[in-house]
């Protein structure tokens, strides 16, 4: 049984529904916040499937710091997108990021770990360093203390704050995976959900490679 299938945490129900215009910021709109949760579970779907592995999710959503204007312009060429689209995404980064705080997965069947938790796992590595000589830790003492609290898992993964269209047909969400110390990348995937529901990537754009 693997590490995703072992935890199931339900934070946020799933209500399916219908807005209509363009991209929008109203962050804490409740339509909004519901269809974030949907594409968060999806996209975390697809990296199961496109990594093979399964992940660890921080459940805490942390806005991008990695797009300035020279990625603006790249992912408005090669995503594509509006230019409304990625003003809208970054407006949503920078709105607070208590409102965002705790927004997981609808029946999710991924295992979560805090920022205080990854935090304290740092912590306790500085503090095995302290008393035993760096050799005997190797140069990934993180991963090798992350991989006896989680064996079996990749490493972990992190999402931003997801923007959703108006007519929610779009969105745009930051996914970060770290897998060890030269492991690990930073994505911008554009998402489309089709007649039928169901949402799906549509493009993405590398923002940072470990």
């Amino acid at each position: 049984m693997s590490v995703g299938q072992r935890a199931a945490t339900t934070l946020l129900g799933l209500i399916i529904t219908t807005v209509a215009g363009c991209h929008s910021s109203r962050a804490n709109a409740p339509i909004a916040m519901n269809d974030r949760a949907r594409v968060y579970a999806v996209v975390l779907q697809e990296l199961e499937r496109e990594s093979r592995a399964d992940w660890i999710v921080v459940d805490s959503l942390l806005p991008t710091d990695e797009i300035d204007v020279e990625v603006k312009e790249k992912a408005i060429r090669e995503l594509p997108v509006s230019r409304r689209s990625i003003d809208a995404f970054l407006d949503v980064q920078s709105a607070s990021v208590d409102r965002f705080q705790s927004i997981a997965l609808p029946s999710a069947r991924w295992m979560t770990v805090s920022v205080e938790r990854l935090d304290s796992l740092r912590a306790a590595v500085r503090a095995e360093i302290a008393v035993v000589t760096p050799r005997s830790i190797g140069n990934d003492a993180f991963w090798q203390v992350w991989q006896r609290r989680f064996p079996g898992s990749a490493g972990y993964v992190t999402l931003s704050p997801a923007s959703i269209s108006d007519d929610g047909v779009t969105a745009l969400v930051q996914v970060r995976t770290a897998c060890g110390s030269v492991c690990g990348e930073t994505v911008l995937r554009r998402l489309r959900r089709d007649n039928g529901g169901t949402w799906h990537t549509t493009g993405k754009l590398t923002l940072s490679e470990r």
